[in-house]
C-alpha cells in the first residue's frame, strides 16, 4: 500500500529509483552487520525496498522490454 500511493503522488520514477536505493544501502549494511540482531534488523528494511520494487519496476521493464521487441518487428 506504501509504495502504490506513493507512486501515484510523486510518480514511478521516484519510486523506482527510491525501492533500489533502499534495497541496495541495506543489503550493504546487512552484508557488514556485526551480529545477527543488526542482521535480521537490516533485511527486513532491505525487504520492504524489494517488496516496493515488485509493483513499481515490474511495469516499467515491461514497457521498456515491449519497446525494444516492438522495434526488431520493423
Amino acid at each position: 500500500m506504501f509504495w502504490g500511493f506513493g507512486c501515484d503522488i510523486f510518480g514511478r520514477k521516484w519510486g523506482f529509483n527510491l525501492t533500489l536505493g533502499i534495497t541496495g544501502v541495506f543489503g550493504m549494511l546487512a552484508a557488514s552487520s556485526p551480529n545477527f540482531v543488526a542482521l535480521g534488523c537490516f533485511i527486513a528494511f532491505a525487504a520492504f525496498g524489494v517488496g516496493g520494487n515488485l509493483p513499481v519496476g515490474t511495469p516499467r521493464t515491461l514497457l521498456d522490454v515491449s519497446d525494444i521487441v516492438y522495434v526488431e518487428e520493423k
